[in-house]
């Protein structure tokens, strides 16, 4: 014990010794001349995921080893490349490390095809010159982008105005319009951390909101607590149906929710509700689609059909696909159906039980339901609110408030394009089509910084469409029809789809006649006719009928009654002549 002691003494004095001998003498003031040494580098890099989403960040890790000497050293002056699928590189530079020689940040691609990385260091040196660490350059490492390329920003992707708030936060609520005013009914009041607080406080409140006076009011409450549940407009009526009533306790740690299959129908003239006959099945976080006068509530591949008028329910099987989704609209009497995990965008035409695929939406995590505009004031047109697809580093950039999204899909031209995203990043909000402007209500402010906590919004934001103002009124002439007329005056009938300021007809490509309405066309000629109406709104959008020709058939000439008239006396005359020889004959 005490030879292995005094051994170790005498190895840490001779180690000690030795370092001490090979030590330089130098005179006091003078720098020592230190020798320069060379040191090989590696350049590593990752990129992951190694395949994404357009607009999807990727994360980008480079390290170079060994690590700086000294614990403040850092490296400097690194360059990366990367390389899009359209041949244009982007360069990043001057770029430094941390003490450990690594850096990360994010880089989202914004096209679809392969995308190449690679980064150099051109060496430096450390320790007074007395290291010098070599250059090094990054294998390449390539990255697939798939799906729809990020869809470009309109030049006026519409425009956001703050509204009066609610009277009471809210979030899972359901909303609807009857005759110009918006109600927001139910939904949850509670916060704390999702998902466990956005189905609790359940509440039954019914307002009322007046956008030509901008105020809110309480009506009757709804009878049922709930959250998440589909609601449409019907006949002048705002149906209430399925949702989350409430949770319960599967064991000590774990809940689920309570669902329902309640129907109930608020009518807002009488404020009054009403329960009809329940969803044959209990179901939340639908959506409620109105065609005519029937609501289609789709679930997987079956179809939940309600008919008011006689209140009763019916199921239907839906085509393969058009249940797998997450968002849905009524635009033109057919069903648009989005999915979040697919992208599919199925449009469902309830009347024939068919359906057919529009082009796939970009990747979006989507917070609430879809808004659509009806050709009426904007142009048909489907807004969806959300997020882009969200990834698994820490960077600030990731959360959601500064992911927003606000894609739309132009029915006509079948193609996606960006609008200008919502203020005040939510979820779980109501949306509202009233002239065709959107007013998205309520929902769940999240605080990504904090443990996801939810804080229920009182919020109340209109959204002007992109193109608001730019759509003609619709004219169709009921009155004349291609065929032929006995008079010569007919009734100019025709409907217009909105408010106008002017209207007009011109007859036979003659100069406008100004109306107020209907009228009646007077003095025609006989002969083919053509008429056109035009009508012209408060934006000076003029829009035309089409135009409709039709026939005044020529009088039939008045039968000659002075020939007549001779040809009977002729007649008479001749019998009478006849009469007298027969009687001298005898």
């Amino acid at each position: 014990m005490g030879k292995t002691a005094t051994l170790l003494l005498v190895l840490v004095f001779l180690t000690a010794s030795s370092i001490i001998s090979v030590m330089p003498a130098f005179k006091a003031g003078v720098p020592p001349v230190r020798a320069q040494t060379n040191i090989a580098t590696s350049a590593f890099i990752s990129v992951q995921p190694e395949t994404a989403e357009v607009g999807q960040a990727v994360g980008v890790d480079i390290r170079i080893e060994p690590a700086p000497p000294e614990p403040m050293d850092i490296f400097h002056d690194i360059t990366l490349k990367v390389t899009r699928p359209d041949g244009i590189t982007d360069v990043f530079a001057p770029i430094t490390t941390d003490i450990n020689g690594t850096r990360h940040w994010l880089y989202k691609p914004s096209q679809v095809g392969n995308f190449t990385f690679q980064f150099s260091y051109p060496g430096e040196s450390f320790a007074n010159g007395a290291l010098t660490y070599q250059p090094a350059q990054s294998p390449i490492v390539t990255v697939s982008v798939l799906g729809t390329p990020r869809p470009p920003m309109e030049v006026n992707g519409g425009s956001w105005t703050q509204k009066e708030s609610m009277q009471q936060v809210r979030g899972g609520l359901g909303v609807a319009v009857v005759n110009g005013k918006i109600y927001a009914i139910g939904g949850s009041t509670q916060n704390g951390s999702y998902p466990d607080a956005a189905f609790k406080d359940l509440v039954r409140t019914n307002e009322e909101y007046d956008p030509a006076t901008d105020t809110w009011a309480f009506k009757k409450p709804m009878p049922t607590r709930r959250a998440r549940f589909a609601i449409a407009a019907c006949q002048g009526k705002i149906y209430c149906i399925g949702g989350i009533v409430g949770t319960e306790k599967i064991d000590v740690i774990f809940s689920r929710y309570v669902l329902s299959g309640v129907n109930e129908v608020y009518d807002p003239a009488t404020d009054t509700w009403e329960t009809k006959a329940s969803m044959p099945t209990a179901a939340a976080w639908l959506t409620a689609n109105v065609v005519n006068d029937k609501i289609h509530l789709i679930s997987g591949e079956v179809d939940y059909v309600y008919d008011a008028a006689a209140d009763s329910w019916a199921e239907e099987a839906v085509p393969t696909g058009a249940g797998d989704y997450s968002v849905s609209v009524v635009v033109d009497n057919k069903i648009y159906l989005l999915s979040e995990s697919s992208k599919r965008l199925t449009i469902y035409d309830a009347e024939t039980n068919s359906s057919s695929q529009g082009t796939p939406s970009p990747a979006i995590a989507i917070d609430g339901p879809a808004g659509a505009t009806t050709g009426v004031m904007a142009p048909k047109r489907i807004y969806v609110l959300g997020v882009a697809p969200y990834i698994s580093y820490l960077d600030a950039s990731t959360a959601p408030a500064s992911r927003r999204a606000n894609y739309v899909y132009d029915i006509e031209s079948d193609s996606w394009m960006a609008g200008a995203i919502i203020p005040k990043y939510r979820f779980d909000f109501g949306v509202a089509n009233i002239n065709d402007t959107l007013y998205i209500i309520g929902g769940y402010v999240i605080d990504a910084s904090s443990n996801n906590n939810i804080t229920a919004s009182a919020l109340n934001e209109q959204y002007t469409p992109i193109g608001y103002g730019t759509v003609p009124p619709a004219v169709a002439v009921v009155s004349p029809e291609n065929q032929a007329y006995n008079e010569t005056s007919v009734s100019l009938v025709f409907t217009v789809n909105k408010p106008v300021v002017w209207l007009g007809y011109s007859l036979d490509g003659q100069e406008n006649v100004t109306i107020t309405g209907n009228t009646t066309i007077s003095g025609l000629a006989s002969g083919v006719h053509n008429v056109t109406v035009y009508a012209k709104d408060a934006f000076e959008n003029t829009g035309t009928s089409e135009t409709i020709t039709f026939t005044i058939a020529e009088k039939p000439e008045p039968f000659p009654t002075i020939v007549i008239a001779s040809v009977v006396l002729v007649a008479v005359v001749g019998i009478g002549l006849l009469v007298y020889l027969k009687k001298r004959k005898r």
